[in-house]
């Protein structure tokens, strides 16, 4: 971990809000665009990019930045306001492996979720085929299913995939809760850490 330098690494914040008001915020607006839609196709058309803005959104927020200075550990996040670790709040520095199994469930419930939502969209093209519904009607079927596959892969399990790929995490525990770092070398982090924590706690003794 570098002083007055910046590093990529995806941090899990204790009593974070923010994948909540990325999901729950935009999945409101959109509810009312695609009601709109009804009388209006351009309300439809919002609704959907407003869809694909919030993966975007999502998976920017979730590329943090790290940087030690002044004794604190600053997290910045795209869109949302940066969170202050103050070193000295640390009580205890550790890695912990994470279960290999936990990477194999997360892949199978990507191969479940594009299985599921791709067999649905072919029975629901059949299903309009045989109706005989317009082109424009199938096109948008589609479209939709698509996205709603797209944007909960984007939401949950591309960003539980991302730090299932780290075979080991380092937790900081602190009294508002723990944070939980994925750094490319973790032993390191860890060491770096528990080195300013100690050195800190001897300079306030």
């Amino acid at each position: 971990m570098k002083n007055d330098g910046q590093e990529i690494i995806r941090v899990d914040i204790p009593k974070d809000q923010s994948l909540l008001m990325i999901l729950i915020i935009p999945m409101i607006i959109v509810y009312f665009f695609l009601i709109a839609g009804i009388f209006s196709p351009t309300f439809e058309i919002l609704a959907y990019l407003l869809w694909y803005l919030s993966i975007v959104i999502l998976i920017l927020q979730d590329r943090t930045t790290l940087n030690v200075t002044n004794g604190k550990i600053i997290i910045r996040r795209r869109f949302f306001d940066h969170v202050s670790l103050d070193i000295k709040e640390i009580r205890n520095v550790r890695t912990r492996n994470i279960n290999p199994m936990l990477r194999v469930v997360v892949y199978l419930c990507i191969i479940g979720v594009i299985g599921y939502y791709g067999n649905d969209v072919l029975r629901s093209i059949q299903t309009y085929q045989t109706l005989h519904a317009p082109l424009e009607a199938t096109a948008g079927l589609v479209i939709s299913k698509i996205t709603l596959a797209v944007y909960f892969y984007a939401a949950i399990l591309s960003r539980a995939e991302r730090r299932m790929k780290h075979s080991t995490c380092v937790e900081a525990r602190t009294e508002n809760g723990k944070f939980v770092f994925y750094p490319d070398r973790p032993e390191e982090f860890e060491k770096s850490l528990t080195y300013q924590v100690n050195t800190i706690n001897l300079g306030s003794s």
